[in-house]
């Protein structure tokens, strides 16, 4: 357990470093754009040689300093559009009702797991 807690610690502070390096990033270069967002594609293989790719995107902007201990990655920096908390704020059902991987995935869903009717 006390080496997991470490790993996790550690990780945790490599994402700070990044996070903070894309701040100031912003900062040096006189940016006045904070804009930003999460893409995902998500890939289907099929066995007859098929592929369906879908993609999800959520755009918000950065945001300053570090908010949240929720989610992982860049969410305590990202404000998605039409909220006032970063993604390490928000409740985790919340955010995956919201997030890219759902929009991909939402499109996944409909596209192959519901025949013309609705029905699965």
């Amino acid at each position: 357990y006390p080496l997991r807690r470490q790993r996790q610690m550690c990780i945790r502070d490599r994402w700070k470093g990044a996070m903070g390096k894309i701040y100031n990033e912003l900062i040096n270069n006189e940016c006045k754009d904070f804009s930003a967002k999460y893409h995902c594609c998500l890939t289907l293989a099929w066995k007859d040689g098929k592929i369906n790719s879908y993609s999800g995107e959520i755009h918000g902007e950065i945001s300053w300093p570090i908010r949240g201990k929720k989610g992982f990655g860049y969410d305590p920096i990202f404000i998605p559009k039409g909220y006032d908390i970063t993604f390490g704020e928000m409740d985790k059902k919340k955010k995956m009702l919201i997030d890219h991987r759902f929009k991909a995935f939402k499109k996944i869903i409909k596209n192959h797991m519901f025949d013309a009717t609705g029905q699965l």
